[in-house]
């Protein structure tokens, strides 16, 4: 994963990272689960969202 800039500062913004797939991804200390988990989790979201329609 790579480091995302803020745009207003051009510094790099610490809660924010670039997936491998181009993706941002925003990570709070809040949040524990791994990158694994959460993609796992987006693409559960997904399927489902794609079967209701």
């Amino acid at each position: 994963m790579g480091v995302s800039l803020d745009p207003v500062t051009g510094r790099p913004a610490a809660d924010w990272r670039v997936a491998t797939d181009g993706r941002l991804i925003l990570i709070t200390p809040a949040d524990q689960r791994s990158y694994d988990e959460l993609a796992a989790a987006h693409a559960e979201a997904l399927s489902e969202w794609e079967s209701a329609a």
